[in-house]
């Protein structure tokens, strides 16, 4: 008879000695660190930073999230993946044990309140194949960029168009340059940039962050972050970037410029720097991540596109676990505001 067990983990040193089982097979990712997590709760929050486990003989299943109260509910909460690409994992694909591991989390998750969830996976790995479940919906969101290193920087440069790499040449001789660092003065220049930019286009309240979420990468491990700032010829900050590194991969999470400089097109130095220097460093891969939105034409996806061709696909889940107390929560949200239309097809859309 298989023995089996399951348990929700806290963030510390168990955390770390989980993910250090799936580091040996090559399916971590800074993404999973809760250390990662907490960067997305803010003091005073509810929110924690939680992971499920399951094992069954030498099998391992992890899935890490953020659980959330649901407002104007006792005792009822959601949960989700933090900002970027997580989901589960799993030591085996083999479909019986996976049913085990998401019935186990379906029944414990119930008993302790929670009643739906929202999974970004986790395009690197393509960690959905571990979801195996009829209270589960998976579907493609979108595509996402990134860039194999190994190809040599020679090799990457020809698929640049000629066009915008004689942009980039003739920018580096007027003067325009990149500097990096994981110092406190580097970050915080970031924050300005980015803070500024996300107000200029509008950008949604998800892709805002506090200072406490800055003030937390610092307390992040030295190897795992870096910030990029570009510089007009005239030494003026015109942009930056704020890398995060796993596993011998680079993801370009945040990036912003000013709105003032764009003629120096910063945010085209800055990848293409990133890529030098990673290229360099011998990192395997650089994630540079999707559009605005699921739209193939999105500007922001297209212009990601001059710098690589390769892409993954980017893909969602919806869990049920209470659909009774789910539906319920969703009916009181629509009586109470009718005029939030927009957002009625969304899966958690009470919290809009």
């Amino acid at each position: 008879m298989l023995k089996s067990c399951s348990y929700f983990l806290d963030p510390g040193e168990n955390w770390d000695n989980t993910l250090d089982l799936f580091s040996s097979l090559g399916l971590s990712d800074i993404y999973f660190d809760y250390r990662y997590l907490e960067l997305y709760i803010d003091q005073g929050s509810n929110s924690v930073a939680e992971a499920f486990v399951f094992k069954e003989d030498n099998n391992i299943f992890f899935l890490p999230y953020l659980k959330k109260p649901i407002i104007e509910e006792d005792n009822l909460w959601d949960f989700e993946t933090a900002y970027g690409y997580s989901g589960p994992l799993s030591s085996t694909e083999e479909q019986s044990f996976l049913e085990s591991a998401w019935n186990s989390f379906l029944k414990m998750a119930k008993d302790k309140g929670l009643v739906a969830g929202l999974i970004r996976f986790n395009p690197l790995i393509a960690n959905d194949k571990f979801s195996i479940s009829k209270n589960f919906e998976v579907k493609k969101e979108r595509d996402t960029v990134w860039l194999d290193c190994n190809r040599g920087l020679q090799n990457i440069l020809d698929d640049y168009s000629k066009k915008h790499l004689k942009q980039i040449k003739s920018l580096e001789s007027k003067g325009v340059f990149v500097e990096c660092s994981n110092n406190k003065e580097f970050l915080k220049k970031f924050k300005e940039i980015y803070s500024n930019r996300m107000g200029a286009i509008g950008a949604s309240n998800e892709y805002f962050f506090s200072d406490e979420y800055f003030d937390k990468v610092l307390l992040m491990n030295n190897d795992s972050w870096k910030v990029y700032l570009a510089y007009s010829p005239d030494k003026e900050i015109i942009g930056g970037c704020l890398l995060l590194f796993s596993n011998n991969t680079c993801h370009y999470h945040l990036s912003g410029s000013y709105s003032e400089f764009l003629k120096f097109k910063p945010n085209d130095i800055l990848r293409h720097n990133v890529i030098k220097d990673m290229v360099g460093l011998k990192i395997d891969k650089i994630h540079f991540g999707g559009g605005r939105t699921n739209d193939p034409e999105d500007s922001l996806l297209q212009f990601k596109l001059k710098f690589s061709k390769q892409t993954y696909k980017f893909k969602v889940g919806y869990c049920m676990v209470d659909e009774d107390n789910y539906l319920r929560v969703c009916d009181k949200w629509m009586n109470r505001f009718p005029e939030k239309k927009e957002y009625a097809n969304y899966f958690l859309k009470y919290r809009y």
